[in-house]
């Protein structure tokens, strides 16, 4: 079912910001294939830039010859277009760099020269400015030291400034960077084509930090106030690095994968020739030729949580093939891939336009939702105390109940002793417990610390993860690894070994073997001997005097590992196992039977209670936080409001937003969404996340299935716009929805609306048949000239012109009937002279619009010499307006016989048939109102009357006509009216009926 264009921007319930919901909006995160390119050569090392609602591609290689043909793509139109520009063009080039500043699009360098002949080719620093507004090149002059020439370098804008970071000399990989002003304060770029260019001048940029190596073939993108730079071409040190360069400061600094630690996806592979752009709080890469391979997938790389991310493409997506050396620009959320070379062995390049709908989807704020709770120290109710000197670590006893089965049960016995918990069941009030206190008398301090912040934030992110780790450090890890085992942390325990593993070293292998042997850390301690005896390590370690202070005990093992045969090496991999993560376990805690030992607060909606714990909902919510801590009536109660401002929410959707709160689940049905997509706002939620996924669902999820719960959702808070369109869809798949349940459980007043919206369709629907009846033969007749005008635009466009001529031409010839007949009706003295003249007036129309001898060949009747058609004898069944004696004989004339022989269907009606054999009559329809052939009906009737005929009556119903011998006018009068058949056709052709 194909819906009309529909946008509705929706009040949110109980305040806060509105929501915009576009349903033509494309699904999120989906490619589509654009119109490619056919009127150009594909092409691959191009550039590609928007501006306004087109994009604009410049340059590349065909794989025989150099580009610098300009192409735009109107994005609104679906049309390609070559530009026919002003001005000195670039040379022919590839490898260069486009960006766009106001109204200008600025091209640097690339490699030039005659591929073919293998001739001139040399790289440029040249820079050129294309005026969008004016469709004009001008080369920019420059004076003092200018960047040396380049290409596969990479190009943006910040600021006024245009930056231009590394590439190839045709000798050497760089990595230097260079920035001109571009704004006009300094300089003005000339309004028009071929006037004298202004000087500019290059300035080089001091960098510092990690600066990256040198470089060639890689992308460059600006978001947050810094540059990025990801892999590229850069010999034996080519790797999968991503670079961030501030602005502000000129310092690089290598954003390091902490994927093992943090979570996340691994990094892309390295590559070159790929792309990327930043979209929101993300960056996106693609494509692009990675050890032989070219990628189609596409890596997103989020800066608030610093992990990549591989991003799945929607369902219904028509996805590119990999492809590297091709151009990507974005306009509003979609991100445009042209071109590029999709087979290295048979130098395959596309002209393919691919579209990718972008999200703008903030980041999760789960794990910093919870950490940030416990370093504020807010509403703990639980107190560790640890070592010797009894210090305090203060906590949330919901939260260390959901992450550590051991403490847990601790938590629970420490309750039972307190008596506190009266017995298994679930309790429903915890508000006034004492805060309990567990002690560790010979854990570890900053071990422990270490652990109860990973509850919290589900990583370790405190700790370097680096080579550098020193023995006190491992140590800590040491004791936070053992205490993981202890308390059932399998992710922690995890994390630990990797961390520990990637901070042994040949310096410091023995200490951390001895320190995890005493431990009796069995999986580290071996993993401990096997980088001792590797390959490479072992005579190091050997022959270091810190050998000699081992344990006997430990040399032994040395010495037998080493006669083993070698274990192949595992390598690290991230903890990617949903097991034990902290999402998982509060989703555990939440629907299981060890968070209701817990609960401390409760909602009832619509009749069900929901049980919850107040130190989750003042962890993720500011709204349950200001309210717990306020000390107000509120903050003792154990009964909760699960109003959202004014609206109560439904059960579902109030479950929804519990999943949310506990475990960050954004997975709901679209009638959730109704009742949520202001949540964010009531409630305080560090971000908008929520209300991103409230408004895609709703834009991309209405169906059939889930309309009739849309609508009512829709209809109780108050969204007119979105139960507007719930009903309109609930109108056009009503046959799909006639006999569900849901339909008939709505209340009455929407189901009045339903009944009232199918009313107006009905309506609708039978205005539209009676008027497509009643001109049925001038649609088919408008249909089969459409058909023609459709087969070239140029053709309709002539005939449209045609038509407007005839139009004038046919009025007017009205006007001069009508003003005829006006005339003759006033003097009622017989000008047989002026009849004449009129009779001989219409007959010269009708010859020169339609031939007589070719008419009289088509519809089969005969031709008077005197050029009249006689007409048969006839009674009129109309009401008519009598002009003299009502004793007089009455004739009905129509038209029907000649303009359906004269139909581009071919179809005569009876009519015809019957005036080829000469006596047969047909019927036709007679209207009144607005005819344009009312005007020649007055006429004819004075024409007879002033040849002294009888009387005329111009009809209003019907009558029959019939085409027979030629006879005088002057024997019968006509009764004269016009059909909606009739009004569809030229009034010059119904002349000839009439005379």
């Amino acid at each position: 079912m194909a819906l009309p264009p529909f946008r509705a921007r929706t009040e949110s319930a109980g305040g806060g910001a509105d929501l915009s919901l576009d349903f033509r909006a494309e699904p999120m995160y989906r490619w589509k294939r654009m119109a490619g390119c056919t009127m150009a050569p594909s092409r691959s090392k191009h550039t590609m830039v928007a501006h306004g609602n087109s994009l604009f591609a410049f340059g590349g290689d065909d794989g025989h010859k150099m580009l610098n043909d300009l192409l735009r793509f109107d994005i609104e139109k679906g049309v390609w277009s070559k530009m026919s520009v002003e001005g000195k063009s670039p040379s022919p080039r590839y490898h260069h760099s486009a960006v766009v500043f106001g109204n200008s699009m600025f091209v640097f360098g690339g490699y030039t020269g005659d591929l073919y002949s293998n001739t001139n080719l040399e790289n440029r620093n040249d820079l050129f400015e294309y005026r969008f507004d004016l469709n004009s090149w001008q080369e920019w002059s420059t004076v003092g030291a200018r960047p040396v020439a380049r290409s596969a370098h990479s190009a943006c804008v910040y600021g006024d400034y245009l930056y231009i970071f590394a590439g190839y000399d045709g000798k050497a990989r760089l990595n230097d960077m260079w920035r001109i002003r571009l704004s006009p304060e300094e300089s003005t770029t000339p309004a028009t084509p071929g006037s004298a260019a202004p000087t500019h001048e290059w300035q080089e940029v001091s960098q510092s930090g990690n600066h990256p190596p040198t470089c060639c073939n890689f992308p460059m993108a600006v978001a947050s106030d810094s540059m990025f730079v990801f892999s590229g071409h850069s010999g034996a040190k080519t790797s999968n690095d991503l670079f961030e360069f501030e602005f502000s400061t000129g310092r690089w600094t290598k954003l390091t994968h902490r994927h093992m630690i943090d979570g996340g996806d691994p990094p892309p592979p390295r590559r070159f020739g790929h792309t990327m752009v930043a979209f929101g709080n993300h960056l996106y890469i693609f494509g692009g030729s990675a050890d032989n391979a070219l990628p189609g997938d596409v890596m997103a790389y989020d800066l608030q949580a610093d992990i990549w991310r591989a991003v799945e493409p929607h369902g219904n997506s028509q996805i590119p093939t990999g492809r590297c050396f091709h151009a990507c620009a974005v306009v509003d959320s979609g991100m445009f891939v042209f071109g590029g070379t999709v087979d290295f062995s048979q130098n395959i390049k596309s002209t393919d336009l691919f579209r990718f709908q972008l999200a703008v989807i903030p980041s999760c704020s789960l794990h910093s939702d919870y950490a940030r709770f416990y370093q504020s120290g807010e509403l703990t109710d639980l107190v560790f105390k640890i070592g010797p000197e009894q210090k305090s670590i203060r906590a949330h006893v919901a939260m260390v109940a959901a992450r550590s089965k051991y403490l847990r049960e601790l938590i629970l016995r420490k309750r039972a002793a307190l008596d506190t918990l009266v017995d298994e069941s679930p309790p429903t009030d915890y508000a006034t417990a004492p805060v309990l206190e567990l002690h560790f008398p010979n854990a570890n301090f900053a071990a422990f610390e270490l652990v109860i912040a990973f509850i919290y934030s589900d990583t370790i992110s405190h700790v370097e993860y680096n080579s550098n780790l020193g023995a006190i450090n491992i140590e800590m890890i040491t004791h936070a690894y053992e205490l993981a085992i202890q308390f059932n942390l399998a992710r922690l325990e995890k994390l630990c070994e990797l961390l520990i593993l990637a901070a042994v070293t040949v310096k410091n292998v023995l200490s951390v073997l001895r320190i995890v042997s005493a431990l009796k850390l069995g999986n580290l301690k071996s993993d401990c001997l096997n980088f001792i005896v590797r390959e490479g390590n072992y005579s190091e370690i050997v022959g270091s005097p810190e050998l000699e202070q081992l344990e006997q005990g430990l040399l032994v093992e040395i010495v037998r590992r080493q006669q083993m045969p070698q274990q192949r090496e595992q390598k690290l991999s991230p903890v990617d196992s949903p097991e034990g993560s902290l999402d998982l376990d509060m989703s555990n805690f939440f629907q299981g039977m060890t968070g209701a030992y817990f609960f401390d607060v409760s909602f009832v909606v619509h009749g069900e209670v929901f049980f919850a714990h107040k130190s989750i909902l003042a962890a993720r919510a500011e709204y349950f936080r200001a309210m717990f801590r306020s000390g107000m009536q509120e903050s003792k109660t154990t009964r909760l409001s699960a109003a959202i401002g004014d609206v109560m929410p439904s059960r579902s959707a109030f479950a929804s937003l519990m999943w949310y709160i506990y475990c960050g689940d954004v997975g709901m049905p679209p009638e959730d969404a109704m009742y949520l997509f202001s949540a964010p706002h009531f409630y305080g939620f560090t971000n908008d996340r929520l209300q991103a996924f409230c408004k895609y669902n709703l834009e991309e999820n209405v169906s059939p299935r889930n309309v009739l719960q849309i609508l009512e959702a829709a209809d109780r808070i108050q969204a007119h716009d979105m139960k507007r369109h719930a009903l309109h869809v609930t109108v056009e798949c009503f046959s799909k929805i006639a006999q569900s349940a849901k339909l008939k459980s709505l209340k009455k007043e929407l189901l009045l609306e339903i009944l009232n919206a199918l009313g107006e369709k009905m309506t609708n629907c039978q205005c539209s048949h009676s008027a497509g009846s009643a001109s049925h033969s001038g649609e088919r007749l408008r249909a089969y000239e459409s058909k023609k005008e459709k087969e070239k635009e140029k053709e309709k466009e002539k005939e449209r012109e045609k038509d407007k001529d005839k139009d004038s031409k046919d009025s007017k010839d009205r006007d001069t009937a009508e003003r005829l007949v006006e005339r003759t009706t006033r003097e009622p003295v017989r000008r047989d002279k002026h009849d004449r003249r009129f009779r001989q007036y219409l007959l010269e129309q009708a010859e020169n619009n339609f031939p007589p001898s070719d008419r009289a060949a088509e519809s089969g009747v005969s031709r008077h010499p005197n050029s009249v058609w006689r007409v048969s004898e006839g009674s009129s069944r109309g009401r008519g307006r009598q002009t003299t004696s009502a004793s007089a004989a009455a004739s009905s004339v129509g038209s029907g016989a000649l303009d359906d022989a004269d139909s581009p269907l071919g179809t005569p009606n009876s009519a015809s048939s019957g005036a080829a054999a000469g006596s047969t009559s047909a019927s036709s329809t007679l209207g009144t109102g607005g005819s344009s052939g009312s005007g020649f009906a007055v006429a004819l009737a004075a024409l007879q009357s002033t040849t002294g005929s009888a009387p005329a009556s111009v009809g209003a119903s019907g009558s029959t006509v019939a085409a027979a011998q030629p006879t005088a006018l002057s024997s019968s009068a006509s009764a004269v009216g016009s059909t909606p058949v009739e009004r569809a056709r030229s009034p010059t052709r119904r002349i000839m009926s009439f005379v």
